[in-house]
């Protein structure tokens, strides 16, 4: 099954399973690149978004996803100081295709959104991989496309016989099992390239990262890509701390973020290869807002800041505006390793490639209602 809007890159996968080495020195500063102190653009005071895990950005509006059931696209309006909520869109969840993916560890029923990622079609990915008392040996990613649905119901206007709201949209549900145990994922990486990494959430600094091989089935496990180690890249920080809660891949997708409960990582992956920069790269680092028990983090819709959220209410939703200046980005640490410079050609027609989804990705009209006859609710919001 060809998963829509996603496809597989074409790199010499065999250096990827090793281990990512990170520098033997904390997270890199870059003279083309500085991050504003973090602000709040508006605070988060409505109790039905007190759990925020995830968030994600496109065509001009903000979705939000809380961590619990049912599971809930929230499209929230951060402008002018407010956050208000201004449509809810229930998505109705097809049975699991692989009976653990429902499963925690310990044998309970979980559903436990804890990301959500926007692909380069406009569809949003939502990673029910949480397990924070249980950890989980098989998880699920939901395809979402907002679409007519969400144009056809208007805050404040109730669903009506003369204002239906069609329920044609659809949920697609793919099941990826570990190849190596139980494990707790907060953080979810979809980038224009085709990539679906997955990135751990442990207690000793140093996170699993997993790469899903495409295109999807319904049922697939995950590659072990390898370990990325926080503790060099943010010194001085209890190991707790270091906890990976987050990810973002900015919109033309050559920049990702991994973010803590205080603090992120940005890394560049100009060739849209985010596996291979998290193994080669050198990050920067830049504050977060001190959001209660922060979890979420998008880019903006043009990449100019990067948002945050949190659990717990009231709780200030943050900005960190970047700025970036012209000039030849060093992409990968001080060694050079053969693979890359033998894949240099091949980085540059996918560049190519990236910028041209870019491009559609802004420019694209807005998307149609899938056909698959999975239904999903949506209320206007009072």
């Amino acid at each position: 099954m060809v998963v829509p809007g996603v496809r597989l890159t074409s790199f010499a996968t065999a250096a990827l399973v090793a281990v990512m080495a990170s520098p033997a020195h904390a997270a890199g500063t870059d003279p083309r690149t500085s991050y504003a102190p973090p602000s709040t653009r508006c605070t988060v005071t409505d109790p039905r978004l007190d759990q925020i895990s995830g968030m994600a950005a496109d065509r001009g509006a903000l979705y939000v996803v809380n961590d619990t059931a049912p599971v809930t696209v929230w499209q929230v309006d951060a402008l002018n100081g407010r956050c208000r909520a201004v449509r809810q869109t229930i998505l109705t969840l097809p049975r699991a295709h692989d009976p653990a993916a429902a499963l925690r560890g310990s044998g309970e029923r979980s559903v436990d959104i804890e990301d959500v990622g926007v692909a380069a079609d406009g569809a949003l990915w939502l990673a029910d991989t949480g397990g924070n008392t249980s950890p989980r040996p098989a998880v699920s990613l939901y395809r979402w496309v907002p679409g007519r649905t969400l144009d056809s119901a208007r805050a404040g206007i109730p669903v009506t016989r003369q204002n239906p709201v069609p329920a044609v949209n659809a949920v697609s549900r793919y099941d990826l099992r570990y190849p190596d145990g139980t494990h707790d994922v907060e953080a979810l990486l979809v980038t224009l390239a085709g990539q679906i990494v997955l990135v751990g959430k442990t207690s000793s600094g140093v996170a699993p990262v997993y790469q899903a091989q495409l295109p999807l089935e319904p049922v697939t496990t995950l590659r072990r890509a390898g370990s990325l180690d926080l503790r060099p890249l943010l010194p001085g920080r209890p190991a707790v701390a270091l906890a990976i809660t987050g990810g973002a891949v900015s919109p033309d997708g050559v920049h990702f973020a991994l973010r803590t409960h205080g603090a992120a990582l940005e890394w560049d992956a100009p060739d849209g290869d985010v596996v291979r920069a998290l193994r080669n790269g050198v990050p920067r680092r830049f504050a977060l807002d001190r959001a209660p028990q922060g979890e979420a983090i998008t880019y903006t819709d043009d990449g100019s800041a990067l948002l945050t959220a949190g659990e717990q209410i009231p709780s200030p939703l943050g900005e960190v505006t970047v700025t970036r200046r012209p000039g030849v980005a060093p992409v990968f640490g001080p060694v050079f390793p053969p693979l890359v410079l033998a894949g240099v050609g091949v980085g540059a027609l996918l560049m190519l490639g990236i910028a041209a989804l870019a491009r559609r990705r802004r420019s694209r009209p807005a998307p149609a209602p899938a056909t698959v006859p999975e239904r999903v609710l949506e209320e206007a919001v009072r």
